[in-house]
């Protein structure tokens, strides 16, 4: 009995130390966004580092974003890359390293993130489109048209379930 109730305790205790410990992320989260909002995205930067610890997917996502921001392309990319490594599924973090790497041109690197982006979400219209462009752009037309062709159907099908209800609310 006496077992069960230390151990209840220490549960009890573990969770208001795992509350406080996210209504400090809570709090970061919301001065950085401040920060950001005012353009100041040194300030929104160190909230987060302040309470970065070992790092979790938001937080590497968030500061990916910030030093994006900020012009720092390289740590954008370090930031974004352990995002990708802690959450491989997620295409947040994939989109987001593209901008970083696209600003750095590092254009084969960008293509390789949007191919992964489409082997979790093969229809993914933004993905197809831009590594559609890219091959465009580098004279690979051949390589482009299947990346086209996905994008123009997406729209396709819009158009036409578009207009199937809109002729059927009428």
């Amino acid at each position: 009995m006496i077992r069960h109730i230390f151990t209840l305790i220490l549960a009890c205790m573990v969770s208001v130390a795992i509350a406080q410990d996210n209504k400090k992320l809570q709090d970061a989260f919301t001065a950085s966004y401040t920060h950001e909002y005012n353009l100041d995205y040194k300030k929104a930067i160190d909230v987060l580092k302040a309470e970065y610890g070992s790092g979790s997917y938001e937080l590497n996502l968030r500061l990916g974003w910030l030093y994006y921001l900020n012009g720092d392309f390289s740590v954008s990319v370090d930031y974004y890359q352990k995002a990708v490594t802690s959450a491989p599924g997620a295409i947040e973090a994939r989109f987001g390293v593209v901008y970083p790497l696209s600003a750095l041109n590092k254009w084969d690197d960008v293509a390789k993130q949007y191919e992964e982006i489409l082997k979790v979400d093969p229809n993914q219209v933004t993905a197809n489109y831009r590594i559609g462009l890219i091959n465009y752009n580098k004279g690979n037309f051949t390589k482009a048209k299947p990346y086209f062709d996905k994008y123009l159907w997406h729209y396709i099908l819009l158009i036409m379930m578009l207009t199937t209800w809109l002729h059927g609310t009428t």
